[in-house]
């Protein structure tokens, strides 16, 4: 069996990805060079499990569903726009995450402390939430001046994680849960 590259998520409801899509689209062209992330696969990483056995794949889901099935709902919300490692010279172009980021934090270590005795071993560190937009791979863009400001209402509710399939292709990544 294979080993598949995993990661554990909050998926972006489609309406929020749909409206993040639509007010990054236009904006595109003002960077060049940098591959984007289709809105199908617009996310917050909770934390990166990287290549998992095939055969383990399932236990790690059930151990995600029921740290699921205890989750009390919060509200996180999109705000503003940077990148890593700083926006003027960013290679991963992102949209912050504002809100009950403390429910947030909880979930991951959750999540992390139910994949431990699986043998998993989550990337440690602390969570800086974001939905990433797009990466450069050929130089760093600056950021400064580029994005319109994100229009509000960019709240959504957290009910479930999820685990993720991440197949790199040469066009990008493909997410599936």
């Amino acid at each position: 069996m294979a080993d598949l590259r995993t990661f554990v998520a909050v998926e972006l409801p489609d309406r929020v990805r749909e409206d993040l899509h639509r007010w990054v689209d236009p904006q595109k062209r003002d960077l060049p060079g940098v591959r984007w992330v289709r809105s199908s696969g617009l996310h917050v990483t909770l934390t990166f499990l990287g290549d998992l056995a095939e055969a383990l794949v399932p236990r790690v889901v059930r151990a995600v569903q029921e740290v699921s099935e205890g989750l009390r709902p919060f509200t996180l919300k999109l705000s503003g726009v940077s990148g890593f490692p700083r926006p003027d010279r960013a290679r991963v172009i992102w949209v912050g995450v504002e809100g009950e980021l403390n429910s947030l934090f909880a979930l991951k270590e959750g999540v992390e402390g139910a994949l431990e005795p699986l043998g998993c071993a989550p990337e440690r560190g602390k969570l800086h939430p974001h939905v990433t937009l797009g990466r450069s791979s050929r130089r760093p863009v600056s950021l400064l001046g580029t994005f319109r400001p994100l229009p509000g209402g960019k709240t959504f509710g957290v009910e479930r994680v999820s685990v993720m399939k991440s197949e790199l292709h040469p066009g990008g990544a493909r997410y599936t849960a």
